[in-house]
């Protein structure tokens, strides 16, 4: 039988067709080794994230009916910003800058027994990623990042290195109100008694029989330093005489604001390393802050200079 040499031809183009069919189907070794460092890591089903590294204590962020939490700060609220921004970059953690494979390099990559770990689990205790973190001396940005328990390293650009301290993670406003909101303002500092203002359409005036005015630029002034108030670290779960809180408050600052919202902030001595204890009553626990006694005496002022144009 004769092959006639259009068939030849028509044959090899099949053939030909076929094979790159099954070069483009089949993953290259390129492809592989690009794409998420962890497939399927959904920040929305993480629970608890704890971060450890060395042999140092670990630092534990858990989720509590919404809310992220500092548990080594005995549950006070964490800044929910940064929380979902490390959630975020870890789930955009790429393959495609891998920098090492060695297991003997993890030192001077950062990621070995000195580099810190993050760990991420679910509601029920289960570890849904294990990442071993660390930024080498010289390191322009980011960070080096391995799954733990792989030799594997890769650069992680987008990634800085995640803060170990409790106090980096807590959400350190001590009132949360917008100046134009508040509607009456209780007020008192040292041995002076309490001031209580009302605001109406002319300005602030004082709440007793003579009806005086205060000037508007010192309450604005006031509510602008209360506003803007940021402390440094929770340094007990409740305030007592042994935290530095006296009674009454070295200072109050009571806030009514419109709907009938309230917001308030109380500080009592200084403690014995320089700082305030402060405390907002309308937290859900009592919890004894440190107010940095250069921000204490900013607040002091202005509630002085609030009191001065009362007189």
């Amino acid at each position: 039988m004769t092959i006639h040499a259009r068939n030849v031809v028509l044959a090899l183009v099949l053939a030909a067709l076929c094979a790159a069919s099954f070069l483009f189907e089949r993953p290259s070794a390129v492809a592989l080794e690009r794409g998420p460092l962890a497939p399927g890591f959904d920040p929305a089903a993480v629970e608890k994230i704890e971060l450890a590294a060395g042999d140092g204590a670990p630092l534990t962020l858990a989720r509590r009916e919404g809310t992220w939490r500092v548990v080594e700060r005995d549950g006070f609220k964490a800044y929910a910003f940064a929380v979902d921004e490390l959630l975020a970059r870890v789930r955009g953690l790429q393959r495609s800058d891998k920098i090492g494979a060695e297991a003997a390099a993890h030192e001077l990559q950062g990621v070995g027994a000195a580099g810190t770990r993050l760990t991420f689990a679910d509601a029920a205790g289960r570890t849904l990623l294990a990442l071993v973190q660390g930024a080498p001396a010289g390191l322009a940005a980011g960070s080096n990042v391995r799954l733990a328990g792989e030799n594997d390293v890769y650069r992680a650009p987008a990634l800085p290195p995640t803060p170990l301290a409790p106090a980096a993670w807590l959400d350190t406003h001590l009132m949360s109100f917008q100046p134009a909101s508040v509607r009456a303002v209780v007020l008192s500092h040292g041995a002076s008694g309490a001031l209580d203002l009302l605001r109406d359409e002319q300005g602030w005036r004082v709440q007793d029989a003579a009806g005086g005015r205060v000037p508007r630029t010192r309450v604005e002034r006031l509510l602008q330093v209360a506003s803007n108030l940021i402390f440094a670290d929770v340094i007990d779960a409740a305030v007592s005489p042994e935290t530095g809180f006296g009674t009454p408050p070295e200072a109050l600052l009571e806030l009514e604001l419109e709907g009938g919202e309230r917001q308030a902030l109380w500080v009592g001595r200084q403690t014995k390393a320089g700082a305030y204890c402060a405390t907002n009553p309308h937290w859900e626990k009592p919890w004894c802050v440190a107010l940095p006694a250069d921000t204490a005496e900013v607040l002091f002022a202005a509630l002085d200079d609030v009191a001065a144009g009362a007189r």
